[in-house]
């Protein structure tokens, strides 16, 4: 990958990279909508320059980076300035429409299983992902000058040549903090405490799984999305809604123009979890959609 700053550093790295493996990435938060793929979301090398220097006027540099093909995982760990402890392992869905397609989102849902783990991530790719987690710890203590304590979120991609980076956050990830939080034992406090105190307690989490799904405005995460549109929640009787873009007037629920409910259901298996979540969402009504196919087919294991 490389930063570019100018039209010409852009057309040094198409070069680079070659313009049907070019990913045109902002340098900053967009609430996950702002990377685009050649040949996905941009047609020619033209269109290619012209996000990338938008992005420049905007930022004053902008990302230019490798595609990568593979299937992604969320590793999201409590680092107390020593340890790094991770917890239960999500998988998230991006892509805004059923089967991957579609623009970026912040996500439209995730799942987890009740091993803790996910069907096609081998204990050695933990340990790989973890690895470069633990480096990043470290290289945060020798160049800032003081041991990192908190949430260290890596999401990273599997692919054929390794395991890779997608992204780092200093915080929990949206949906993925919804399935780890709901299922774990310990007090939250106690645990937080602990890893200020640098006595980092080991979370315990129960041994179920976990299937969140987003409920978004028509529209999302376009430009002409819905806006303070009216939402009606019948009683709900298998999961529990976690309200996000939304906001009430009177009674009522209203859109905001993102993301709007995360409805997020256990159960033994993510097949269950899955027919909970979905039971739930059905009885969601307004000018709202959501992927169909969240934790579709998950192979589990035992």
């Amino acid at each position: 990958f490389g930063v570019a700053r100018s039209k010409e550093d852009i057309a040094e790295l198409i070069e680079t990279l070659g313009l049907e493996n070019t990913v045109v990435k902002p340098d900053g938060l967009t609430g996950g909508k702002g990377v685009k793929i050649f040949g996905e979301h941009l047609a020619s090398k033209d269109e290619v320059i012209d996000y990338a220097s938008s992005l420049i006027a905007k930022d004053g540099a902008v990302v230019l980076e490798q595609k990568l093909s593979g299937i992604e995982f969320t590793v999201q760990t409590l680092v107390d300035g020593h340890r790094i402890v991770p917890m239960p392992l999500v998988r998230d869905y991006k892509r805004a429409y059923d089967n991957d397609t579609g623009p970026n989102t912040g996500s439209m849902g995730s799942y987890s299983q009740r091993d803790h783990s996910l069907s096609y991530i081998s204990p050695s790719d933990l340990e790989e992902a973890l690895d470069i987690m633990r480096a990043v710890v470290r290289g945060l203590a020798e160049k800032a000058g003081a041991r990192y304590r908190g949430i260290l979120y890596g999401q990273f991609m599997k692919t054929d040549r390794g395991i890779h980076v997608i992204e780092f956050n200093a915080r929990y990830g949206d949906p993925e903090a919804l399935n780890v939080l709901t299922i774990l034992s310990d007090s939250a406090d106690e645990v937080y405490q602990s890893l200020i105190d640098s006595r980092l307690i080991i979370p315990r989490f129960r041994n179920l799984a976990t299937v969140c799904v987003y409920v978004v405005p028509q529209g999302y995460p376009g430009p002409d999305v819905v806006r303070d549109a009216e939402i009606t929640i019948e009683e709900r009787s298998q999961s529990v809604i976690y309200y996000a873009s939304v906001y009430e007037r009177e009674g009522r629920i209203f859109t905001t123009g993102s993301r709007a409910l995360g409805v997020l259901a256990t159960a033994e298996t993510v097949e269950e979890a899955r027919r909970r979540a979905y039971a739930d969402v059905s009885k969601i009504s307004g000018p709202v959609r959501y992927r169909t196919d969240i934790a579709a087919n998950v192979r589990e294991v035992g």
